[in-house]
């Protein structure tokens, strides 16, 4: 499979991080399924403002494997977001004292590759189904089966990707790129499930979540500058299903009652439908504003992807993890 270079970046010249920016700003004018409380933006901003910031620039040790070669470490990173995504399955895997579904499968990547080496470019494209489930420790029957399928193709994906385009070389794509996340992001996105857009009624919506996410936790594991891009303050936030549950439960989203019923009941959400596009895009729309509010009004210089980290990792606390959020069967998150 020969990968090439979307016409999108190509033909228009727009960066991708400002197609999210500019598509998702457009879907959020129309919002049918929730809306955003511009003053619960005001208060949550200042909650923000006050919140110490030291998990920000931070690597957690548990999600990546660090490892001592520099440029293993970014092929590494490459790996672990190529499988980025499954929350849609996560209340089924079998989890890590008690981690969540996507800590649990991190802490298990990791382990696999300390013990038995990191899979090259070649290896990743003969992967069985069998040997992914055994690389995180899930029966590869049932459910789960489909996501570890799923798993399998999107390595072997980036496995072609690498040997077609850069000679199985992680550093030839840095090298290409050449310092500027919004080059790596429209390379990268040429790999189908890196390709986060949605279509929907004719209007297209861009996200790109785990190309701008690769990028960004490169420029963290890239303690030496192996890896530096120039704008890296230019991505959105990444947006998954967290950041919107979160945002939900502090008010700056506010869900018609048909979404809450349909969150509530644990109904699977059909990928780039309205209701999961609206939830995604208001969220990135939602970021924006509280990143322009706290440099604004609190003198807090912060960019969309440090601001993601941040509410990530407070995602993950119990507030939020009692509060249940949508769930989506797709390869985007």
């Amino acid at each position: 499979m020969k990968f090439k270079v979307k016409s999108d970046f190509v033909q228009n010249s727009i960066k991708p991080y400002e197609l999210v920016r500019q598509s998702c700003a457009k879907r959020a004018g129309s919002l049918a399924h929730l809306s955003i409380d511009q003053e619960a933006v005001v208060r949550f901003s200042e909650k923000i403002a006050n919140l110490p910031r030291d998990i920000v620039g931070t690597v957690d040790a548990d999600m990546f494997y660090l490892h001592d070669d520099p440029s293993m470490r970014i092929y590494y990173v490459l790996i672990a977001d190529s499988i980025n995504f499954g929350s849609g399955w996560f209340p089924l895997l079998k989890k890590t004292d008690g981690k969540s579904g996507a800590v649990s499968l991190a802490i298990a990547l990791s382990k696999y590759c300390k013990i038995n080496s990191i899979p090259s470019p070649h290896e990743l494209r003969s992967l069985t189904i069998d040997d992914v489930a055994t690389i995180f420790d899930q029966d590869p029957r049932g459910e789960v089966g489909q996501l570890l399928d799923l798993y399998r193709v999107g390595l072997f994906q980036l496995g072609d990707f690498l040997i077609e385009r850069f000679d199985g070389n992680v550093m030839y794509l840095l090298e290409e790129a050449n310092s500027s996340a919004a080059k790596f992001i429209s390379l990268i996105s040429t790999i189908p499930f890196f390709n986060d857009v949605a279509i929907e009624g004719g209007v297209v919506t861009y996200f790109y979540k785990r190309a701008q996410i690769t990028a960004s936790d490169i420029a963290l594991v890239s303690k030496d500058d192996l890896a530096t891009f120039e704008d890296l303050d230019r991505l959105t936030i990444f947006a998954d299903n967290v950041l919107p549950n979160l945002l939900r439960v502090e008010g700056v989203l506010r869900y018609s009652e048909d979404l809450n019923q349909r969150i509530a009941s644990q109904e699977l959400f059909a990928p780039g439908s309205s209701q999961e596009v609206e939830l995604r895009a208001a969220t990135v729309v939602a970021c924006e504003q509280i990143v322009e509010n706290l440099q604004n009004n609190h003198q807090v210089t912060i960019s969309p992807r440090e601001l993601d980290q941040l509410l990530w990792t407070m995602g993950r606390e119990k507030v939020y993890k009692d509060s249940p959020r949508h769930r989506c069967r797709c390869t985007y998150y």
